[in-house]
């Protein structure tokens, strides 16, 4: 289940939890703070109305101090939820379907390649020698943010680490690339 889809279900489940809470809320202190018993269901009108910035029709009178700063409250929980909707829902929704999608396979195209692990900057200096001998590269990159850069840089990127195994169809290709002639890199 994507991130999205799990965040729309726990919006979805936390809506009518917190319709039910402002509602039982509302219904014990019209009862206690204003004299004015209110019934199960118009509290649920009530709380809805207000989270919903809907209104009230004609129960908006409150004279206690404790109510009138209850309401108060309900409304800008009302105000924040939907401003709240977009960061928490909306926006990350939108990214996922419209964002390219990293490769997670193996490149199968490719032939005397080499392959690179993690990007940094002494990869960056490596990449332009590769580049200027006409040597095709591919990079495994398990960090998604630096994944989509090297992608929008026209680099072939995998999203994945070397022990990354859940398509089991790439194992060969793993242990044979183990196996393959390295280039060996000294660190000074």
């Amino acid at each position: 289940m994507r991130r999205s889809q799990k965040r729309l279900l726990t919006l979805l489940a936390s809506l009518p939890l917190l319709v039910l809470a402002a509602g039982l809320l509302y219904q014990v202190g019209m009862n206690a703070l204003e004299g004015k018993p209110r019934g199960f269901w118009d509290s649920l009108g009530w709380a809805s109305g207000t989270l919903t910035a809907a209104g009230y029709g004609d129960d908006r009178f409150f004279r206690h101090p404790a109510m009138v700063l209850y309401v108060m409250a309900i409304q800008f929980v009302g105000v924040f939820l939907v401003y709240l909707i977009f960061p928490i829902y909306v926006v990350p929704y939108l990214d996922e379907r419209f964002q390219a999608r990293l490769p997670r396979d193996m490149v199968h195209d490719l032939s005397d390649h080499a392959v690179i692990f993690r990007y940094g900057p002494a990869v960056e200096t490596l990449l332009g020698e590769l580049a200027a001998a006409k040597v095709a590269t591919l990079i495994l990159e398990p960090d998604e943010g630096i994944a989509r850069r090297l992608l929008e840089m026209k680099q072939r990127v995998v999203f994945r680490g070397l022990d990354d195994h859940n398509n089991r169809y790439d194992q060969d290709r793993f242990e044979a690339m183990h196996r393959a002639p390295s280039l060996g890199v000294e660190r000074s």
